[in-house]
């Protein structure tokens, strides 16, 4: 097995079994001051941090996986651990007792793997296919494709509202994050969209059926108008749309 090496007291270095495969990862949560790592062997191992790195014991191990698991992160909104396998299975883990409480399908074997802290999404690589899953609705959401190779990091920023994906095909490809849709702002006179098509099945907008606001709405665009940051000002002549990042959404 893979073993790793503590410090003890007095200097003595002890040495501990980490696991019994190759680690393939590894996440700290601040949260619970714990850390987990993920193997080969289809195992992640969850120990207590501490100072003193000799009484880093060993908390938990998180047991299902068919194959060698190839990341896990911490989700602070769900307060679970999250793993990814080869086995093409993401799973979610009660932090407390280890016990698996959701399997999602990865549709492919999972390469990477991040949670969007905006909203505890799980953003999730397949080989070159990224796929954002809504844990809780076990469903996905948004699909990013451009990548021709395997993706083997991902990151959220959510100060720019974007993911980073790093691949095997020698690119660092950018995307915009899911966010969900807002519902329409009542207009100023008031107007809550009731009209002859209100009630319609399918016609959520009010309208014609066909997205096309009634008469009497206002455009949300027009209750929003763009705002375009002062930093980008000084490029007056392009436009918007060239600062926005590269993205492919769609749900499959």
């Amino acid at each position: 097995g893979v073993s790793v090496s503590l410090g003890g007291a007095n200097g003595v270095c002890v040495t501990d079994l980490a696991a019994d495969g190759i680690i393939l990862g590894i996440e700290f949560c601040e949260e619970r001051n714990e850390f987990a790592y993920c193997s080969a062997d289809k195992q992640v191992y969850v120990r207590q941090f501490s100072e003193n790195v000799g009484n880093m014991t060993l908390v938990q191990v998180l047991q299902g996986h068919d194959a060698e698991v190839s990341t896990v992160k911490w989700n602070s909104k769900l307060s679970q651990w999250v793993t990814g396998s080869e086995d093409r299975t993401i799973r979610m883990w009660d932090c407390a007792g280890g016990r698996c409480l959701q399997v999602l399908d990865g549709r492919g074997p999972v390469s990477a793997l991040c949670v969007d802290t905006s909203n505890g999404f799980l953003v999730v690589a397949c080989q070159d296919v990224i796929r954002v899953y809504d844990a809780v609705r076990q469903e996905v959401v948004q699909t990013n494709l451009g990548h021709t190779d395997c993706v083997r990091a991902i990151i959220h920023v959510p100060e720019r509202n974007q993911y980073v994906s790093a691949s095997w095909d020698q690119t660092i490809r950018i995307w915009n994050a899911f966010t969900k849709k807002s519902r329409k702002r009542l207009a100023p006179n008031g107007s809550n969209g009731n009209n002859a098509n209100a009630g319609n099945p399918g016609d959520a907008d009010g309208g014609d059926g066909r997205g096309s606001p009634a008469p009497d709405e206002t455009l949300f665009s027009a209750l929003n108008p763009l705002v375009v940051p002062a930093a980008l000002k000084k490029y007056g002549g392009l436009a918007v749309g060239d600062f926005l990042s590269e993205s492919t959404v769609g749900v499959t």
